[in-house]
């Protein structure tokens, strides 16, 4: 349901019109050039019901990234996606805890070990236990899929804001194929892919990837001289498709990839946090001065398999088993400062290098059964089985290295130096089962009904324990070395009912209306003391178009929605301490919103794309002990985002053609925390790319130039509570450029 009360604002309003008269003027440069050549749009196949439809024909909020869009927009990983996805935000990944999705005002707002995401996140099929296993670089895909919206009935564990799914191009028996291809940038960027498909006789055939890539450092440690904000990433995977007959088929899938990044972070007084890129604001000038190098690397991989039968032209079978493998270490400046400045803690004054150390290793293991009915009559259907566990190592250290007064070393017995001020470890095991079904009836040849059901089981155990010297890092002294134990497991259930209603009122129109139920299970939180948190529930309802207009040559999506949550898992920095996060469930909560996706192509070589998100998303009953948050807007969910996009290719002869593309998205201010504060928050901005390809007729090479942020747009990336008067703070690095040149065979 969309609010009556607020207007609209001005910049989708302004959006609105500039679409309109794009269009308009595409239209009469249609009408002008008859001997030009209409250029219908492709269809696009998407599997977000787990079933292959037609994205103009499936009922789901759901863009689709094909392997050509995410190379035109130089989409090298998931965390890039929110360019193109409308009420999608993609926070900066900086601890391989985090998760970057939030999908209209709901995901990665909790964030440690052992904790889920609201955005579950899949690879072939394959659900991802930890949110970070998901930011490899992309090798060889067939295509992105964001789902907005719960996917509680069919997808379940953990995806109540929606799913992102990465699909790899199968191998194919038809023929040998390849592609190679490589950039060069700014700060020294270097990335090279190929990728090649090899037949392996009449019925198997091998597919299989390489990615390697490297980005010096954007910014300055000036404390260390050391040039940080390095980024890389190493992957390779590999898939062999079996043809057992005519109605089998095994595909096995194996990849690993590790990545790391190094960072900084500017500690940054609250009167003192602006966005303007003047050279002396110590937050967007590129320049920190921390006194410990901070970095995280992050390890993965897994292997799986897929088979599907077909037990006649109506009737089939899906298994998919995977098992992955997960670790992480990350060292991080706990205070920013140089040197330590820890507010009203005993033992500031004696260190000069306050640093914070995480790991993270785990193994999961999953498996999924499913049967498809899809027959001549007027019911389809389908129901399977889904099982998942993972085991969790975890530890996180809190230490000084540097001299300590003499009352404090061996307090901790067995630990050296680095002395350990604070530490945790713990083992998690998360156990989860569900069964599902969906059914489709159709009431007549254009209308049909669904509904679904999904029954999901899990239990949580956590054994972990917190170590202190006495009176450190607590909010009043405490006498004993350990401060808290948690030894236990708790159980958790829910049914999650899904009903829609479908109505195709055209062989070009598609309207839906949907309610749904999603669940995500409640859990504890390692580094603090606290109770275990509990679920959080939401009820969706949504309606939706989907239109292809004026010959195929235009297609405009739109969405509205209204989500009701209870018991929103929430995060809160505790007190005047930093690194510290108490998990809170929020009384209730509300989102609605607005989305809209349009591409239009008047003619062969012009395109013209556009997208709006609206959305409110408030709390809506959240008292807490430092206040009322009640009407506060919910963390990571911009009133507005929009983006245009618009390309013109230019024939050349026989150098093939030459497209000029430019691109602007915009995002609303943000809050970053639920007490909305402009320190915790990134004021509105809009930044302009540009692009050119050059690409031969016959497309067999190409090459092109990006330009990012060509105006130097700057907000800051993250913030979060560092001490009494102070916040870590980082923005966005500058403009950059790219060069991208590859080949086909």
């Amino acid at each position: 349901m969309i609010s009556r009360t607020k207007p609209m604002p001005a910049s989708a309003r302004h959006l609105a019109a500039a679409v309109t008269l794009s269009c308009a003027v595409g239209f009469t440069a249609n009408a002008q050039e008859d001997k030009e050549e209409r250029h219908v749009l492709e269809e696009i196949v998407v599997t977000a019901t787990l079933r292959e439809t037609n994205l103009q024909e499936t009922p789901v909020a759901v863009t689709a990234l094909t392997e050509q869009k995410l190379l035109d927009n130089f989409i090298n990983s998931v965390d890039d996606v929110a360019l193109v996805t409308p009420n999608v935000t993609v926070a900066g990944r900086r601890s391989p805890l985090s998760a970057p999705f939030i999908i209209r005002g709901l995901g990665s707002n909790v964030v440690g070990f052992g904790l889920d995401d609201a955005v579950a996140q899949y690879v072939n099929g394959v659900y991802l236990g930890r949110p970070a296993a998901s930011a490899f670089n992309f090798i060889d895909i067939e295509r992105l899929e964001v789902l907005r919206g719960p996917q509680g009935t069919l997808r379940g564990r953990n995806s109540t804001a929606g799913a992102v799914s990465v699909v790899s191009k199968k191998p194919s028996t038809a023929g040998f194929e390849g592609q190679v291809d490589g950039e060069l940038g700014r700060y020294d960027l270097y990335r090279i892919r190929s990728s090649v498909n090899i037949p392996l006789g009449n019925s198997v055939a091998f597919r299989g990837g390489v990615y390697y890539g490297d980005e010096d450092g954007r910014s300055v440690n000036t404390y260390l001289d050391r040039r940080t904000d390095r980024d890389f990433g190493r992957a390779a995977r590999g898939s062999l498709l079996f043809e057992l007959g005519d109605r089998t088929e095994l595909q096995l899938f194996g990849d690993w990839a590790k990545y790391g990044l190094q960072f900084g972070f500017a500690h940054v007084p609250f009167n003192q946090v602006r966005e303007d890129n003047s050279s002396g604001n110590p937050l967007t000038s590129g320049k920190y001065s921390n006194d410990v190098f901070s970095f995280s690397d992050v390890e993965t991989g897994g292997a799986s398999a897929t088979l599907d039968h077909r037990f006649s032209d109506s009737l089939s079978l899906t298994s998919i088993t995977g098992w992955r493998k997960y670790q992480s270490f990350a060292i991080v400046d706990a205070d920013a400062t140089t040197p330590d400045v820890v507010a009203a803690q005993p033992v500031s004054n004696a260190a000069n290098n306050l640093d914070q150390t995480t790991t993270e290793k785990q193994d999961q293991l999953s498996q999924e059964v499913r049967l498809n009915y899809e027959g001549e009559g007027p019911f389809d259907v389908i129901g399977g089985l889904f099982f998942f566990t993972e085991d969790i190592d975890s530890r996180q250290d809190l230490g000084i290295r540097g001299v300590l007064p003499r009352s404090l070393v061996g307090v901790i017995p067995g630990l050296q130096y680095p002395d350990i001020l604070r530490s945790y470890t713990g083992t998690f095991t998360n156990t989860a089962w569900a069964a599902f079904a969906e059914v489709e009836y159709e009431l007549t040849d254009r209308l049909s009904a669904s509904a679904g059901v999904r029954y999901s089981e899990e239990t949580r155990e956590v054994d972990a324990m917190q170590q202190v010297p006495p009176g450190y890092f607590s909010p009043t002294p405490i006498t004993g070395q350990i401060r808290f134990v948690q030894k236990t497991e708790k159980d958790y259930s829910d049914v999650s009912p899904s009903f829609g209603l479908n109505f195709k009122a055209n062989d070009d129109v598609f309207l839906y209306a949907k309610a749904s139920r999603a669940f995500k299970s409640g859990g504890f939180n390692q580094t603090f003391a606290q109770e275990p948190f509990g679920p959080e529930n939401l009820w969706a309802y949504e309606i939706g178009a989907k239109a292809d207009l004026l010959d195929g040559t235009m297609r405009v999506n739109t969405a509205a929605f209204h989500y009701r949550y209870s018991d929103l898992q929430t995060p809160r920095w505790f007190g005047t301490l930093p690194n510290t996060l108490a998990i809170e469930n929020a009384g209730a909560s509300q989102s609605q919103g607005l989305e809209i996706e349009a591409t239009y192509a008047p003619i062969e070589r012009l395109q013209i794309i556009a997208s709006v998100g609206y959305l409110e998303a408030e709390f809506k009953d959240y008292v807490t002990a430092a206040g009322d948050l009640s009407g506060n807007r919910l963390p990571g969910a911009p009133e507005i985002q929009w983006m245009t996009d618009v390309q013109y290719s230019i024939p050349i002869g026989a150098w093939g053609l030459l497209t000029p593309r430019v691109m602007a998205k915009h995002e609303g201010q943000t809050y970053f925390t639920p007490e909305n504060t402009r320190n915790f928050s990134h004021d509105a901005y809009t930044i302009l790319n540009g692009y050119l390809t050059l690409e031969d007729v016959d497309q067999v090479w190409f090459a092109r130039l990006f330009f990012e942020n060509m105006t130097d747009e700057r907000w800051r990336t993250t913030a979060q509570f560092a001490d009494q008067g102070h916040c870590f703070c980082r923005s966005n690095s500058g403009p950059r450029w790219y060069v991208q040149l590859g080949t086909r065979f």
